[in-house]
C-alpha cells in the first residue's frame, strides 16, 4: 500500500496537482503509515524533499495546507531509531510543539506581561509533563 500511495502522492503533489487526491490519502492513513510514507518519499527524491516540503510548495497557504502539514507531522517519529517512537510519543511531541508556539504567541501578544507569561508557560508545560 505504501508504493501505491507514494505513486499517487507524487502525481497529486506536482505543481498544479490534485489536492483532493492528496487529502484523501493523507487523511485516511494512520500516523505509522504516514511516517513510513514520508521516509519513502524522501528516499524517492534522494533526500531532496519531504512530504511537508512538497505540500508547502503545492498546496496554497491556508487552512488546507496547515491541516495536511499537521497530519504529516503526526506521522514523524522521534528518537535515535526512527522506529523507536510510539504513536503516543509522536502525538505528544507534535502537540507539545504546537502548545509551545501558542504560548509564545500569547506571551508576546501583550495580553500577559513578563513574569505572568513565564509562569503561565511553566504551569502549562508541567501539566503536560513537558519541560
Amino acid at each position: 500500500m505504501i508504493k501505491e500511495d507514494l505513486d499517487q502522492l507524487k502525481v497529486g503533489l506536482r505543481r498544479g496537482g490534485n489536492t483532493e487526491l492528496v487529502s484523501k490519502i493523507l487523511l485516511a492513513r494512520s500516523p505509522y503509515h504516514l511516517g513510513d510514507l514520508d521516509q519513502e518519499y524522501r528516499k524517492s527524491t534522494a533526500g531532496h524533499s519531504s512530504l511537508s516540503k512538497a505540500i508547502k510548495q503545492t498546496v496554497g497557504a491556508g487552512v488546507l495546507q496547515k491541516m495536511l502539514l499537521h497530519v504529516v507531522e503526526g506521522g514523524k517519529r522521534r528518537g535515535k531509531n526512527s522506529k523507536e517512537g510510539t504513536r503516543f510519543e509522536i502525538t505528544v511531541w507534535r502537540d507539545a510543539k504546537k502548545l509551545e508556539t501558542a504560548f509564545e504567541k500569547f506571551a508576546n501578544s501583550g495580553d500577559v506581561k513578563g513574569r505572568d507569561a513565564e509562569k503561565a508557560k511553566e504551569d502549562a508545560r508541567s501539566e503536560v509533563g513537558w519541560r
